[in-house]
């Protein structure tokens, strides 16, 4: 009894531990459950993955095996092409944008070259200054797919082609900075008939297959392109031998470009913009022979321009990386080795005009025509009074010239038409002169300069054409600036004497008569002598010797040996055109 009464009072309290317990139990077995399928979710996502990564695994796979087997079709297609084929457009469509076909809904291109190359180096018959053979032909088939490969590199097969029995010829050609010339055209003449070939980005191309016999390579440039003489490239001749191969003559060809000269000259004390007809470029490079550019002017054909430049279409002055040195005329014997001034020079751009670094100097033929004239020592001149005979200065008209420092002493001079020019000199120790035309009003004459002047110009103008009387005289007075009173006569002009049978403004034509220079020019009509102008300032040929000849329109003189050298002063040529002129000849200059 005492057991029962004992345990009665604690059942409740065992329940309640038992009930907690299995409570407890059942969340734990929830957890695991909940656990269980998180574990299931998991490998079930990870199965699918797994099957999704397996199906493009084998997708991209058969890409790469459809790639391979393009590649593959490609090489059998390049072993079915001719040696001359492979050299061609077939065997490289990598120069364009290759093949492409769609198989499957993928995109895939392939790209096709075949290069010759040395069998027993493997180096390219066509590396840069390679003189190996070109017996093996090297094909190489590139495919690609959409998209980016699938992440995969390309699929690249290559193969190897010997030729059957010939001989070969490389042709190449570089640019001006050495790069290989690609679009050159190429056409051999020989014992085998083959298709022109145009060379590739390395400006190399291989015939091959050939007949052993003489073969000629003729070409046909990029637009524009010259080689270093401005020309179009050379043809090349030469043997080709059975089984061996031959290497032309390699090109170097330039974009060509432009030259656009201006010119100057200098006379009395000061430069003055000039015309010309022709200037010579010349390159310090081995084998450059000066050129010349413009139109060299006849008597019948003036080209004297302020500006000339070099052919335009096409242009054809090759692009050296150093400047050509430029210089007016015609030919070597017109360049100045010694200074002043510098010799321009112009650094031709490819393609572009461009202009030398200033404008060509040119020294100055200041050419003096009498269409009539007397001499100071000629008879006819009535010279009064006291005056000295000053001869022996190249300055002078015909070297002499008559002075005086007396005041009174007079020169006198007859003439029949409406004009009369005083020839004289000006300096800083001249003084002035009364001058009278028929005994009417006097007019004085300043012959005083800062520096010394020959063959200046007092005319007068507008008379009758009738017979006139001019007279000169020392007149004792002078400029306050100058220290003399001289007073010079070096000729007279009576241009318009005799006007009915000849022009007053005589032609003049200069001949250079340096070997190989033999070029006639002749001078612009606005740099014919006028009365006002009474002398031809013309910007000569530098540098040489020349034949000056002057013609009014009914006889001619000639003076020779004429040495233009002086870029300072200028070079001056007298000739008389005058009745009884010394080497006067009738009809017009040779």
């Amino acid at each position: 009894m005492s057991a029962d009464h004992t345990l009665g009072p604690s059942r409740p309290r065992l329940r309640a531990r038992v009930v907690a317990r299995l409570r407890a139990q059942a969340g734990d077995t929830l957890i695991e459950v909940l656990v269980a399928a998180l574990l299931v979710a998991l490998i079930a996502t990870a199965s699918l993955a797994g099957y999704g990564t397996v199906a493009h695994i084998a997708g991209t796979q058969r890409n790469e095996a459809q790639a391979a087997t393009l590649a593959q079709q490609d090489e059998a297609r390049l072993r079915g092409l001719t040696i001359n084929q492979l050299s061609g457009s077939l065997g490289n469509n990598g120069s364009t944008n290759g093949v492409s076909t769609v198989i499957g809904g993928t995109t895939y291109k392939v790209v096709s070259k075949s290069q010759f190359i040395s069998g027993s180096s493997g180096l390219s018959s066509c590396s840069t200054g390679s003189t190996t053979a070109a017996d093996v032909v090297q094909t190489t088939s590139t495919v690609t797919w959409t998209p980016n490969n699938d992440g995969r590199a390309p699929v690249i097969v290559h193969g190897l082609i010997t030729p059957a029995q010939g001989g070969s010829l490389i042709v190449s050609a570089t640019d001006q900075s050495g790069a290989g010339l690609a679009g050159l055209t190429a056409t051999i003449t020989g014992p085998s008939s083959v298709t022109p070939l145009t060379t590739d980005a390395g400006g190399c191309a291989v015939f091959a297959g050939l007949a052993g016999g003489t073969y000629t390579a003729t070409y046909s440039a990029p637009g524009g392109y010259v080689d270093k003489n401005g020309n179009a490239p050379a043809s090349w001749s030469g043997p080709v031998t059975n089984t061996q191969t031959a290497t032309a003559t390699p090109l170097v060809l330039g974009q060509a470009g432009v030259i656009s000269a201006t010119f100057t000259t200098f006379f009395n004390g000061s430069a003055h913009p000039a015309t010309a007809d022709t200037f010579v470029a010349t390159n310090s490079n081995a084998g450059i022979a000066p050129r010349v550019f413009g139109t060299d002017s006849t008597p019948i054909n003036n080209a004297f321009a302020s500006t000339v430049t070099s052919p335009t279409s096409p242009p054809t002055v090759y692009p050296f990386t150093n400047p050509y040195s430029v210089y007016a005329g015609t030919c070597a014997a017109n360049q100045w080795a010694t200074t002043p001034p510098a010799i321009p020079t112009a650094l031709v751009t490819p393609g572009a005009t461009v202009s030398p670094s200033a404008p060509i100097p040119e020294p100055a033929m200041i050419v003096e025509v009498y269409g009539y004239d007397y001499d100071d020592t000629n008879s006819a001149i009535g010279y009064s009074g006291t005056w000295l005979r000053v001869t022996g200065n190249s300055s002078d008209y015909n070297g002499t010239e008559t002075t005086s420092i007396v005041t009174g002493s007079t020169a006198t001079v007859s003439f029949t038409g409406t004009s009369v020019s005083w020839i004289g000199s000006t300096g800083p120790g001249q003084g002035q002169a009364t001058v009278t035309i028929d005994g009417g009003s006097p007019t004085t004459v300043d012959t005083y300069s800062s520096s010394t002047q020959y063959q200046q110009v007092f005319t007068r103008s507008g008379l009758s054409n009738s017979a006139h009387t001019l007279t000169i005289a020392v007149a004792g007075t002078k400029n306050s600036r100058s220290s003399g009173y001289l007073i010079s006569i070096d000729a007279f002009n009576l241009p318009n004497v005799a006007a009915a049978l000849y022009p007053t403004v005589p032609d003049v034509t200069v001949t250079e008569t340096d070997s190989g220079c033999g070029n006639n020019e002749d001078y612009p009509p606005s740099q014919i002598p006028t009365l006002a102008q009474g002398a031809l300032v013309s910007p000569g040929e530098p540098y040489g010797t020349y034949t000056v000849c002057a013609d009014n329109g009914l006889n001619h003189n000639i003076v020779t040996g004429v040495v233009n050298t002086s870029f300072t002063t200028g070079n001056t040529v007298n000739i008389n055109l005058g009745t009884g002129s010394a080497g006067l000849a009738s009809g017009p200059c040779p």
